[in-house]
C-alpha cells in the first residue's frame, strides 16, 4: 500500500512552473485503469499478432497496433508532456526516432505497399528498436548488453 502512495505523491508533483505535469482532470484511480486497459489492449493485440505469424499483413498491423496502445497506456500514468520529454531525453532520443519510424515503416509496409517480407523485416526493427528503448530505462543495461554481444561476436 505505500508503494501506491508513493506512486500516487510522484504524479501529482508539479514542474518548475507550478504546472500539474500529469492527467489532472482523472483521478489516480482512473488513470490506472487506463493505463492498465491501454496495455492490456496491446498485449492482447500482441499475442493475437503472433497467431497470425506467417501471414505477415496481419502480423505487422496488429504487434504496431498492440505496441502503440501499450505505449498509450503510459500517458495515462505521467502525462503526454513527461512522456515526451522523457523519450526525448539524450540517453534515449534515438531508440525513441528509431522504435517510432519502425512502427511507421510496418503500417506503410503493410497497408500501403502489401509486401509481406518487407513488413516481417520491419517488425524485427520494431521489436529491436523497442528493446533497445526499453533498455534506456535500467542503468547501465545497455552497456551490460553492449559487452555481452561484444563478447559472444568475439568468441566466435
Amino acid at each position: 500500500m505505500e508503494a501506491v502512495r508513493q506512486l500516487k505523491s510522484k504524479y501529482y508533483q508539479s514542474d518548475q512552473e507550478g504546472e500539474l505535469v500529469h492527467c489532472t482532470s482523472l483521478s489516480f484511480k482512473q488513470r490506472v485503469i487506463g493505463f492498465a486497459v491501454c496495455v492490456g489492449t496491446g498485449l492482447v493485440m500482441s499475442v493475437l499478432s503472433w497467431m497470425t505469424f506467417g501471414h505477415w499483413l496481419a502480423f505487422g498491423v496488429l504487434m504496431t497496433c498492440g505496441n502503440l496502445c501499450s505505449l498509450a497506456g503510459t500517458l495515462f500514468l505521467v502525462g503526454p508532456k513527461r512522456q515526451a520529454k522523457m523519450m526525448f531525453k539524450k540517453v534515449r532520443v534515438v531508440a525513441t526516432i528509431m522504435f517510432l519510424v519502425f512502427m511507421g515503416l510496418t503500417l506503410v509496409a503493410a497497408l500501403v505497399l502489401r509486401n509481406g517480407g518487407l513488413t516481417a523485416l520491419l517488425c524485427i526493427g520494431q521489436y529491436l528498436a523497442l528493446i533497445w528503448y526499453g533498455l534506456s530505462y535500467i542503468p547501465y543495461a545497455r552497456t551490460a548488453v553492449k559487452k555481452a554481444f561484444h563478447g559472444l561476436v568475439t568468441s566466435i
